[in-house]
């Protein structure tokens, strides 16, 4: 295993989003050494949030990178390009569906406008 970085994780396992004031979210920030965390620690020491300190009851997370199995990259390849045409297809579908509700509107309209 390969140590990867710190994570700070609240009692809802939510991560901190570092910075002067703190978010949590499900990712999170990234530390990628324990002097990083230590210097964000550091500087948000005396700082609290509803009179409790910001990171009360919160637990430093060590990450780590762990191999699994590997595919062939052709495959990894391939899919990101069949999801690209999935996604140019489905524009493609609705520009032409935004293009014929136009096209009816203005239909709609000539028709109105010339009474018929």
């Amino acid at each position: 295993m390969i140590p990867i970085g710190f994570k700070i994780r609240n009692a809802e396992g939510l991560y901190s989003t570092g910075g002067q004031r703190p978010r949590w979210s499900t990712h999170g920030k990234l530390w990628r050494t324990e002097g990083h965390v230590k210097m964000h620690l550091h500087g948000l020491a005396a700082k609290t949030y509803a009179g409790k300190p910001i990171y009360e009851g919160c637990l430093i997370v060590q990450l780590y990178s762990v191999e699994g199995s590997g595919r062939p990259l052709a495959d990894f390849v391939a899919e990101i390009e069949g999801k690209k045409l999935q996604r140019a297809d489905m524009m493609r579908h609705r520009r032409a569906e935004e293009e014929r509700r136009r096209d009816e509107a203005e239909y709609d309209r000539l028709k109105e406008k010339l009474g018929r």
